[in-house]
């Protein structure tokens, strides 16, 4: 496979480890490393030379990176999140309330954790909503998860290749108050049957304060922050996956209300 690697001046601890591990299989990966500044200009060369090869490429680096490759040879124009497939929107996976809401629907007060979810990276917010409205803030038209805000005590990533967990690392509160072991294999068991999934993907789950283990949110293998753990072989496989899911289904959020 061939990758394109974001270069920089200060290097991406995630584009580093995968570049490691393509030099390991240098054998069967071949890679590029482009600045994110001649990302367009490279593409623009490449396409002329070499069509096919560039459609079958994989970019990692930041989110806006990848974004300008997937539109510029894809036509990708939105990098639509999945927050929580509705396959998983369970009791004892959700452990609060949680809705995906128009701008319209978002009460005017209350204290919540809001997040637009029509565009990946755009708007998040946990608090009391009358100061958005207060502030005079403009929330953009499109869909939003409200979500109870709830005491995290601590947060982990879940990495997921082929349905399979390949990791399990904290990366925010408490490394010491562990998920339940169990439902993590309960979401990856209900998620192996939606054929919308990504082939490799993250979990970001919480331990929530009085309620256990709950999902966050999902996210497919692209950009995902590795927090440093060296993976194995199949690495570049999960970031081939990443972006096969936005080529190929990159499904847009639809309103859920809990029944």
């Amino acid at each position: 496979m061939q990758f394109i690697l974001q270069k920089e001046p200060a290097p991406d601890i995630d584009v580093m480890i995968v570049k490691q591990e393509l030099d390991k299989q240098r054998l069967v990966h071949s890679y590029t490393e482009v600045p994110l500044r001649e990302l367009g200009g490279y593409l623009d060369k490449i396409k002329d030379t070499s069509q096919a090869t560039i459609k079958e490429a994989v970019p990692v680096g930041t989110l806006e990176f990848v974004a300008r490759y997937l539109e510029k040879i894809h036509g990708v124009r939105h990098m639509n999140p999945i927050e929580i497939p509705e396959c998983l929107r369970l009791d004892n996976i959700l452990k609060r309330e949680y809705s995906i809401t128009g701008r319209k629907d978002i009460p005017e007060s209350g204290y919540y954790f809001l997040k637009y979810v029509s565009r990946l990276k755009q708007f998040s917010y946990t608090g009391e909503l009358g100061h958005i409205f207060d502030d005079g803030t403009i929330l953009e038209d499109g869909l939003y998860q409200l979500s109870e805000a709830v005491d995290i005590e601590s947060e982990f990533r879940v990495f997921v290749h082929r349905d399979g967990i390949v990791n399990v690392v904290n990366y925010n509160g408490k490394p010491y108050i562990f998920p339940d072991k169990m439902l993590l294999l309960e979401m990856v068991m209900r998620y192996s049957l939606d054929p919308d999934r990504p082939a490799s993907y993250t979990m970001d789950v919480a331990v929530i304060k009085d309620r256990g283990t709950a999902l966050l949110e999902i996210h497919p293998w692209t950009s995902v922050g590795l927090y440093g753990y060296l993976f194995g072989a199949e690495l570049p496989y999960c970031y081939r996956d990443g972006i096969d899911y936005y080529i190929n289904k990159n499904n847009p959020m639809k309103p859920w209300h809990h029944a």
